[in-house]
């Protein structure tokens, strides 16, 4: 998706600037997952924490497989808060 693609760019940018072979980049997800909050009106926000590794040669390729694995991986826990 064009989210995986520009995260995968921002985390690139972010690591390359810090000097760092891995980065972790928060993002929002909007909690209404379940058909009982579709209708609430209010502010269910939660927020993922998303790593990426740049280490090793890294090919533009492999750089958003790892951002589209990282994602996924993600979203499987977005129910939790972000505390735990």
């Amino acid at each position: 998706t064009l989210f995986t693609v520009i995260y995968a760019g921002y985390g690139a940018s972010l690591a390359r600037l810090a000097n760092q072979a891995e980065v972790v980049i928060g993002s929002p997800v909007a909690g209404r997952n379940r058909v009982e909050t579709e209708g609430l009106i209010g502010f269910l926000l939660n927020t993922l924490a998303l790593p990426l590794s740049i280490a090793g040669q890294c090919t533009g390729t492999e750089l958003i497989r790892r951002a589209k694995a990282s994602v996924e991986a993600a979203l499987v826990d977005q129910d939790l808060p972000f505390e735990r």
